[in-house]
């Protein structure tokens, strides 16, 4: 079906190369099918050819610019498309920028061995951002601690029932659960769990006054990197990511065993969906090695520039380690990764994806 369609579309732009009803429709069929992870590459190369065409008559088309970035990201080149867009977003304002779907996201890719030059370091950044209050501490020991980050609806809708597949799972598997803004039910929740839990946990308190929804949603995404940040300062301890509204589908102990020799774990989606769809961050783990903690550090430092000049937008969480790992590793200092495949990742159930 999709071969069929997208021949017929490269068929009709053969017989009338200016026929711009066929090649809005490639272009939009290729746009479409990177995000589903279905972008066959021979019609991703035909619409990247269209798409210089289309800017050719019209210099603002963001669409074809985006399939001519997605075509660079395909050839291992996420460095020539962030460069691309960057250039191309110049002709935007910061408004315009903001409203368009394809430039919001490449507008927070960077990528290639200089994309972290100049970059303040996490721990400088964090002035910016409410304080990190402790309110539990984790029980002694140096095994892994489940870390969990949400506002406080998304505690009471979702969390609750990762906590309680935690408890059903049993081994003993450490939790630590970070809440913006929680309330005095969220705390006193936290409280009676860890009778029966190994629960640690903190909060911080942010005035979003002002705030839309979306920059409210994607702050609660992001921060919690930052913090992991500032946990794996304090504790030193392995730290294994989930979102809150996963729920684990028993316990950890193979997952953890998979993770000995590497200083990160990461999900990845392989459908080449583009820089911020292909490192899947409903799951990480950052191990205390010195290049485990450079990463999770570069990673939050990334996030915070970000956030800090207000050019933060929905994921945002999943553009930075993407970015951080791409640089690292062309400058000879990427850790050493353990993937796992997002559509294969048996110890946690997802409620959708990104």
């Amino acid at each position: 079906m999709v071969d069929r369609a997208g021949h017929a579309l490269t068929h009709a732009l053969a017989a009338d190369p200016r026929h711009g009803a066929a090649a809005d429709a490639l272009i939009g069929t290729a746009l479409s099918l990177v995000q589903a992870g279905q972008a066959p590459p021979w019609l991703l190369d035909r619409a990247a050819r269209t798409a210089l065409t289309v800017l050719r008559r019209n210099p603002r088309d963001t669409r074809a610019a985006a399939v001519v970035a997605y075509r660079f990201y395909r050839q291992g080149r996420t460095d020539l498309a962030s460069r691309f867009m960057r250039r191309f977003a110049r002709r935007f304002t910061a408004a315009e920028v903001a409203a368009d779907f394809e430039l919001r996201l490449w507008s927070m890719v960077r990528a290639g061995r200089r994309a972290l030059d100049g970059l303040s370091d996490a721990d400088t950044l964090l002035v910016a951002f409410p304080p990190l209050e402790l309110l539990a501490e984790p029980p002694a020991g140096s095994g892994p601690l489940l870390a969990v980050s949400c506002d406080d609806g998304y505690y009471r809708r979702f969390a609750t029932g990762l906590l309680d597949s935690v408890e059903l799972a049993g081994g003993g598997v450490a939790v630590h659960v970070h809440v913006v803004n929680p309330s005095p039910e969220t705390l006193a929740d936290l409280a009676r769990r860890r009778e029966r839990l190994r629960l640690s946990c903190s909060r911080e308190r942010v005035d979003f006054t002002g705030w839309d929804d979306h920059r409210r949603t994607t702050y609660y995404a992001c921060v919690r990197f930052l913090r992991w940040h500032q946990l794996m300062t304090l504790w030193g301890r392995p730290l294994l990511h989930l979102d809150a509204d996963c729920t684990l589908a028993g316990g950890l102990d193979a997952l953890a065993a998979l993770l000995d020799g590497a200083d990160v774990g990461l999900l990845r989606d392989a459908r080449w969906r583009g820089p911020t769809r292909e490192i899947i961050v409903c799951f990480a783990a950052f191990q205390p090695t010195p290049r485990g903690r450079a990463f999770l550090a570069s990673t939050a430092a990334y996030i915070g520039a970000f956030l800090r000049e207000g050019r933060g937008f929905w994921m945002l969480d999943q553009a930075a380690p993407f970015a951080v790992l791409d640089a690292l590793e062309r400058r000879g200092e990427g850790p050493g990764v353990r993937w796992f495949d997002v559509l294969d990742f048996p110890w946690v159930r997802f409620i959708g994806e990104k």
